[in-house]
């Protein structure tokens, strides 16, 4: 609860910070004339945006570089106060869940491999794994579609574990009981690591006890988990930040890149709605996914004008959150809240996104301001 409640205090206070300021860049220098002892120099457009870039990079990894510090000691200082029992208990919250490298990741609906919507069956492979490093268990998190309303939220799972080198079941679990919408772990069974297995393939399948409740479970590649050695949870907080600094690092220069034809308090707006919208993303995928499945299983009528009214304003929802950068996509903070290692390669996709995004900005900005008159 400490965690969660400074991550979002420090996210959302620190998204604030860096907009308004951020908007404020030019409209500042604009009011006060300074901008026209600028522009007379050897100064171009896109060297003066670069300079608003690089001050807003200044800005918001100092801001939450301090904030890491805040939330590690707010974290600490209040593990430190729970009583004897509950720290020794609670011990295992300062590692984090890491997980090996998945080789490939696939969903079965029906037997016939699909994208990423609720599924029937899952293949996950590995390789090169050392099982000297294996932890001996998987963390995973689902998103289950019922089609009856008499369940008690969870999913079971049928659940088989091969050596695809030597083409042979190393290990097969039962009725594994998942529960729904919420990071679960179990345990494998404990000789797994004596196989000495390099490269394996893990079968999960809705076994017969919820078949007749679940019309199909959602798993997404970055929520599936086979834990190796754990990191300690303060590199975890730092790599948050990290990602939150280039997330507002993007979203304070939507803002100044606006401003070069909005005023200041409509390019603020207008980044806050790239945020919003981009935060929606996977909302109204998974929103889209469930209709789907109902429209699939016959429980919505596809033919009526309330539906076809509501699809077409989902789709233009839809297109609109395509056109943003999808927050929801690399939304780390419930990783960090549920003790899951950010990888570095993880770190690199992050920046690689968003800075793709901060090119576009970029030169959708210097061709806003080129011909302004300043």
């Amino acid at each position: 609860m400490a965690l969660s409640l400074s991550l979002q205090l420090c996210y959302y206070f620190g998204l604030m910070i860096i907009i308004f300021t951020s908007a404020a860049f030019l409209p500042d220098e604009i009011n006060s004339k300074r901008i026209y002892t600028i522009f007379p120099k050897p100064v171009s457009r896109v060297q003066y945006l670069l300079g608003k870039l690089l001050g807003i990079c200044f800005l918001a990894f100092s801001l939450l570089f301090v904030f890491a510090i805040i939330v590690i000691i707010f974290v600490r200082f209040t593990f430190n106060a729970l009583p004897e029992e509950t720290k020794n208990a609670g011990e295992s919250f300062f590692q984090t869940i890491n997980s090996y490298s998945i080789n490939s990741f696939k969903r079965f609906r029906r037997d016939k491999e699909v994208g990423e919507i609720p599924a029937h069956s899952f293949e996950v492979s590995y390789r090169n794994i050392t099982m000297e490093d294996f932890e001996g268990k998987i963390s995973l998190k689902i998103l289950a579609s019922y089609i009856r309303q008499d369940h008690d939220r969870n999913v079971y799972f049928d659940i088989e574990i091969m050596d695809e080198s030597a083409q042979t079941s190393i290990a097969k679990m039962q009725d594994v009981k998942v529960m729904d919408k919420k990071l679960f772990t179990f345990s494998l069974p404990s000789d797994l690591a004596a196989k000495n297995s390099k490269n394996i393939n893990i079968k999960m399948k809705v076994s017969p006890q919820s078949q007749p409740f679940v019309g199909g479970v959602l798993i997404r590649k970055e929520d599936f988990h086979f834990r190796k050695k754990s990191e300690m949870i303060e590199l975890n907080i730092l790599k948050a930040f990290i990602v939150f600094a280039v997330q507002f690092i993007l979203l304070g220069f939507v803002a100044v890149a606006s401003s070069t034809r909005m005023s200041y308090y409509i390019s603020a707006l207008f980044s806050l709605t790239t945020f919003a919208a981009g935060s929606s993303a996977n909302f109204l995928k998974e929103y889209l996914s469930d209709k789907s499945e109902k429209i699939d299983l016959k429980i919505i009528d596809a033919n009526t004008l309330s539906y076809k009214t509501g699809h077409f304003m989902d789709q233009y929802l839809q297109g609109v959150c395509n056109l943003m950068p999808n927050f929801s996509r690399y939304d780390i903070t419930s990783d960090v809240i549920d003790g899951i290692s950010i990888s570095n390669l993880r770190m690199l996709e992050v920046i690689a996104y968003y800075g793709l995004f901060i090119l576009i900005y970029l030169i959708l900005g210097s061709l806003m301001i080129w011909k302004r008159e300043v």
